[in-house]
């Protein structure tokens, strides 16, 4: 994400994960489906 630039994208990811009331057990879930 960083290396293209998308630094919004990735602070909402960010938020996303951090904030969320279920845990995620995998926390690069969330970014492979904004990547695929």
């Amino acid at each position: 994400m960083f290396t293209a630039g998308r630094y919004d994208e990735a602070r909402e990811l960010f938020e996303q994960v951090a904030l969320a009331d279920d845990f995620v057990e995998f926390l690069t879930l969330p970014a492979y489906e904004r990547l695929a």
